[in-house]
């Protein structure tokens, strides 16, 4: 099977003796759970705990890769520029393509939001193609797979993200809703007072 051009993805790539003290302070994945050429999920959060956005960082060894959306990087290159402050971490935009494939391909890495979803490939400009059918097959997946993806199924600091999908602690608080997006919908529910309770999220048909 070919490979996929995600063309609202984007990369950022964080290097430097201080890069991963300052990521394990500031996002939501465990990095000491990430090992090299492997990729964890994990969120930035606004101070009251809803998501500003989500990405997927792949450990490499010079540094942490960061996959996310094209209309977020921005904005996280400028927020981590500003926390790193005097820290030793060099942060850029590799000029790249991010492709998914759902076969067997050299140096792929693994969605770790679930198998359903493939796996990710890093190319040059122009290296991977769109493809339609692989498009409808990834969105109707993510669907199957009940995985949500902040700006496409809600908008950014709108909501809390459920803690088994970010690996966030026991003591965050989440609340009900519905979560929309061109994909389908995402239902999840969760108690504001008991926040050891479990909580899930259900998969529903696409919306038109």
């Amino acid at each position: 099977m070919s490979i996929h051009h995600l063309e609202t993805r984007t990369l950022v790539m964080l290097s430097g003796s201080e890069a991963e003290p300052l990521l394990q302070r500031l996002i939501t994945t465990d990095l000491d759970d990430v090992s090299v050429g492997t990729a964890g999920y994990g969120a930035l959060l606004t101070p009251q705990g809803k998501i500003i956005m989500d990405f997927i960082v792949t450990r490499k060894a010079d540094g942490f890769l960061f996959d996310l959306a094209t209309e977020a990087a921005d904005e996280f290159v400028k927020k981590m520029t500003l926390y790193r402050m005097r820290s030793d971490v060099t942060i850029e935009k590799p000029d790249a393509a991010v492709g998914l494939t759902f076969s067997e391909q050299p140096d792929a890495v693994a969605d770790p939001r679930s198998e359903l979803l493939g796996a990710r490939v890093v190319g040059g400009k122009g290296a991977f193609a769109f493809n339609d059918a692989m498009q409808a097959e990834y969105d109707a997946r993510r669907v199957r797979a009940v995985v949500a993806e902040a700006g496409r199924d809600f908008e950014p600091g709108d909501v809390f993200p459920p803690r088994h999908q970010y690996g966030l602690p026991a003591r965050a608080r989440f609340r009900q809703g519905l979560l929309c997006g061109a994909g389908g919908c995402l239902a999840y529910e969760a108690s504001r007072h008991r926040p050891a309770s479990p909580h899930h999220y259900y998969g529903c048909e696409p919306v038109a």
